[in-house]
Formats: structure tokens, C-alpha cells, sequence
């Protein structure tokens, strides 16, 4: 097995910076002395997905035909109480069509460096440090099948 095979918490942090300031998987893995593949890897692997208070994922938002009356079954009134809303609104509008941004389909695959993410409405894939590092605790520390059979 590979002698630092694994990543540290440091150098989670380093990509995590590293994708705000738009630097390439090239650049990050000259900085952290890691293949651009792990980089890439770590990155699509452990991305964190957040939904704004007023996400609304559909295509069609801009010109609905439906504000107002897509609300009725849920006797809220509209615009105000649709944060509350559960299931949301639009996934019972007959119109609803899902965007996603196109950006997340190509490195480096979150949005941390996007200029336009602070008043996008879109799902958000976003690459924290602490997240990441997380999961991966929960991935390789947990008790194997044999442990759980002894401890029994």
C-alpha cells in the first residue's frame, strides 16, 4: 500500500481554498503533492449539496403561468408561506421542468468559486474541508462485520 495514500485534514482544507481562489486539479495537486485524479477524486466524492431557503429548481420560474394557483392544495397563501411548504410547491406543478447548473457537469464540479453563487437559486455542490473529512471518518473508521461479531 502506498505511504500516504489517504488525505489529511490539512490538505482537505488546502482544496478547499484552493477551489474558492479557481485554481485547475493541476494546480491543487502541484500544491498539496497529490495526482490531479485524487484531487478530482476527493472533490466529486465528498461535495456537500445545499438548497438556499428560496431554492426553486424549475426551469420555467422566470415565466410561470401557475404563481398563485399551483399553491391552492396547500391553502397557504403564496409567497409568503412557501418556505413552509412540504412537499414544495413546484413538485406538483404540471409545468415543472428541474434546472441544473451546467457548471457542476465539469471540473471542478462545485460551485465555490463561482462568481454568481451567492444569488443562485439552484442546488448548490459545494467542497468544505470539514464535511469531507467527516465522511471519510465515517467511511474508514467504522467497525468491520467482524469487529461487530466480537463486541456481540
Amino acid at each position: 500500500m502506498a505511504k500516504n495514500a489517504h488525505l489529511t485534514f490539512d490538505e482537505r482544507q488546502t482544496i478547499e481554498v484552493s477551489l474558492r481562489d479557481n485554481l485547475k486539479f493541476k494546480e491543487i495537486g502541484e500544491i498539496i503533492r497529490k495526482d490531479p485524479s485524487t484531487i478530482s477524486k476527493e472533490v466529486r466524492n465528498h461535495y456537500k449539496i445545499v438548497e438556499k431557503s428560496t431554492y426553486n429548481p424549475c426551469a420555467n420560474r422566470h415565466i410561470c403561468k401557475h404563481y398563485g394557483d399551483i399553491c391552492k392544495p396547500c391553502q397557504k397563501r403564496w409567497g409568503q408561506d412557501c418556505k413552509k411548504c412540504d412537499p414544495p410547491c413546484y413538485t406538483h406543478c404540471p409545468d415543472f421542468e428541474e434546472q441544473v447548473c451546467l457548471k457542476i457537469k465539469k471540473p471542478p464540479y462545485v460551485c465555490n468559486g463561482c462568481d454568481t453563487r451567492h444569488g443562485c437559486k439552484l442546488r448548490r455542490h459545494l467542497y468544505e474541508a470539514k464535511y469531507a473529512q467527516n465522511e471519510y471518518c465515517l467511511l474508514y473508521t467504522s467497525p468491520s462485520p467482524r469487529d461487530m461479531r466480537r463486541s456481540r
